[in-house]
């Protein structure tokens, strides 16, 4: 009896389910060297199957070289307006916009009196020196100018930003209606396990800027424990609705799809027609990365240039 008690301790099977119940719990409790394993493993698997960068994706660079050319930082308005006209000129299919507008830098209190002065001349008959005073307020109202470079692409995404965090009380009022056409009615949720990233609070571009803009969609990124950036939230929870990625966003359109052709399933995948991107119980995806690690992946163009006209529109 006491053989067969020993024999069975020493059994190679028990010793493996001991070890894999160690491996589990301390994976569970994240033990930071096991982490550190995966983090190693999971790396040297991309560095080992890095895709070629798809040249239907450039970047324009706000880099120290356009600085240089074009002045401090901020830049005007007008600056990034005429930028998204060069582009719209050069028929750009999409154009994702990371710069953060959240407040107008006009001063409208100007622009106000400026243009009531003009509709009491309108009110007198006088519709030639209205409209030239209205042409003359708006070619120096540098928001307005955005805004309208913007809707008149037709093909602009901006960027909106989440606190994240345990909701624990309902928003003070509902979602704008430039933010509701982005939320994602269609949402299963048959995963036991699902924990999509939550919301407590919005940050979006001024009202005209984000109503101008063909979609929004955050830009928000989760940094490893090792401070390294290997995941893609693809979409966020505020108060029971689900708002895009601007990748995710972006993907949809270049697809010719809508908000409402995107399907979640939550703590599994998402549907983009019939694209299936598998996902974390977080929704978040693992992306492919691009490059040899020598340079840039992608194709980069100076901004300066861009609008200078120094860069092709092919």
């Amino acid at each position: 009896m006491s053989l067969n008690k020993q024999a069975f301790w020493k059994s190679h099977w028990f010793l493996g389910l001991l070890l894999t119940l160690l491996f589990c719990l301390a994976y569970s409790m994240s033990f930071s060297p096991l982490k550190s394993l995966e983090f190693i493993a999971y790396d040297t698997a991309i560095s080992a199957s890095k895709l070629p960068a798809s040249d239907r994706i450039v970047i324009v660079d706000v880099d120290d070289t356009s600085i240089e050319h074009l002045g401090r930082w901020p830049w005007p308005r007008s600056v990034f307006a005429d930028a998204i006209n060069v582009l719209s000129k050069a028929n750009a299919r999409l154009i994702g916009v990371d710069i953060f507008f959240s407040e107008k830098q006009q001063s409208q209190r100007n622009n106000q009196v400026s243009l009531q002065l003009a509709q009491l001349l309108r009110q007198q008959g006088k519709h030639a020196e209205a409209d030239k005073i209205e042409a003359e307020t708006l070619a120096m109202d540098e928001d307005y100018l955005l805004s309208k470079a913007i809707k008149d692409n037709g093909n602009t995404y901006m960027p909106i930003f989440f606190n994240a965090g345990t909701p624990m009380r309902n928003p003070d009022a509902d979602l704008p209606a430039f933010l509701a056409r982005m939320n994602i009615r269609n949402v299963a949720d048959n995963s036991d396990n699902s924990k999509p990233i939550s919301a407590t609070k919005l940050h979006y571009p001024f009202d005209e800027l984000s109503a101008a803009s063909t979609g929004l969609g955050f830009l928000n990124v989760q940094i490893d424990s090792d401070g390294v950036l290997r995941t893609d939230p693809l979409v966020v929870k505020y108060y029971g609705q689900f708002l895009p990625s601007m990748a995710l966003a972006m993907a949809a359109r270049d697809l010719n799809l809508t908000v409402n052709d995107i399907r979640i399933n939550l703590g599994s995948d998402i549907e983009l027609g019939a694209l299936d991107i598998g996902s974390d119980t977080q929704m978040r995806m693992y992306p492919a990365f691009h490059g040899d690690g020598d340079g840039f992946a992608f194709k980069h163009y100076p901004f300066h240039e861009v609008i200078s006209g120094r860069v092709a529109a092919s």
